[in-house]
């Protein structure tokens, strides 16, 4: 379990702060698109498209009920309250999240870079007792010679951290070579740098239009004496 505390600590840095325990060493790489404009998960979402996008998907998804069953022999279904996954997915997923906030949290790295991961914290039995979600951007999958495959999880003090990958629940997008999500963000670069440089445009030249409108009346109403006789 002495993981999981490490793990805990992604939510307690700073981005604003730039000392060795910041996010702000963490923080993704950027895709670069056709239209000069860097993109991000986090950029993206200005736009209002994609932001409802994905508030949608991520909030249906976090509110949808979860429902355990156990096949009887008559081919029938018993309801199960009292096994681990119920418990940790339905109940109390760790100490600070409800089911909805861990599940649409999930949902919303899923949708953004392809992949969601969650740390699945066991008690001495092996039972999961919690299950932490990590940054997308602060785990990277390496697949090791004999085909298999682990993560390694970077921490906010620059630690990093080998995890095996039965300690890791790994939700994937679509797929390229079956380990890794493509990340939906950096296949659209190019579409949406071009939308965010032309709203960033339109912001930044209305506030001139009325200066210009101005301009164009003053110039009409003097054409008279601006052209030549």
């Amino acid at each position: 379990m002495w993981i999981a505390d490490k793990v805990r600590s992604f939510f307690s840095a700073s981005i604003g702060n730039q000392s060795p325990l910041s996010d702000f060493w963490y923080l993704p790489t950027f895709f670069r698109s056709i239209s000069g404009v860097p993109v991000t998960a986090e950029s993206s979402m200005q736009l209002s498209a994609v932001f409802a996008c994905v508030r949608i998907l991520a909030e249906t998804m976090a509110s949808m009920p979860l429902v355990l069953k156990k096949r009887r022999p008559d081919r029938g279904f018993d309801l199960v309250t009292d096994h681990w996954v119920y418990q940790v997915l339905s109940r109390r997923p760790n100490d600070w999240q409800t089911p909805f906030e861990f599940r649409e949290m999930l949902m919303g790295h899923l949708v953004l870079r392809g992949n969601a991961y969650a740390f699945l914290d066991t008690d001495y039995r092996g039972n999961v007792v919690a299950m932490i979600p990590l940054h997308p951007d602060r785990v990277r999958l390496e697949v090791i010679e004999s085909g298999g495959y682990r993560y390694r999880v970077s921490m906010p003090n620059g630690e990093q951290v080998i995890v095996h990958r039965d300690q890791i629940w790994h939700l994937r997008g679509l797929s390229s070579d079956g380990y890794r999500g493509l990340s939906p963000i950096e296949m659209a670069a190019d579409s949406i740098g071009s939308a965010l440089a032309t709203q960033r445009y339109g912001g930044r030249v209305a506030p001139t239009m009325p200066s210009l409108f101005r301009i164009r009346i003053l110039t009409r109403s003097h054409s008279r004496y601006l052209l030549p006789r």
